[in-house]
């Protein structure tokens, strides 16, 4: 695994320049990023304070593709399989995997094709 710490700074900046912008799509797309770094780091609260926000953001744009949604998805079903909710958890990964075919098609490494 590369440098996370690196990663993360470089983010924030990122995510610094988007806000400043007005960029909704790049800050909704850096803040799905930080969140699934929180996620790997076991930061939960900063997971879904990141996710939340990503999502604020992802409704005030219409430029998001499904690959950017099945990220968001894909976050938020692991925090709630982590909250204990296995109904929602499915139901965010379910969302996430009908993304990824709807742009990719079954084949996609993200929906188990090869």
């Amino acid at each position: 695994m590369g440098n996370t710490a690196a990663s993360e700074h470089l983010r924030k900046r990122a995510l610094k320049l988007f806000i400043e912008t007005g960029d909704h799509a790049g800050t909704a797309r850096v803040l799905s990023n930080l969140a699934i770094t929180a996620l790997q780091k076991k930061n939960r609260r900063a997971a879904r304070r990141y996710i939340d926000t990503a999502l604020s953001e992802a409704g005030r744009t219409t430029v998001l593709n499904d690959d950017d949604h099945a990220v968001m998805h894909s976050v938020e079903g692991q925090l709630s399989l982590e909250d204990g909710d296995a109904r929602t958890a499915l139901a965010d990964f379910q969302e996430s995997i009908d993304r990824c075919i709807k742009l990719h098609g079954e084949m996609h490494v993200m929906v188990g094709g090869i």
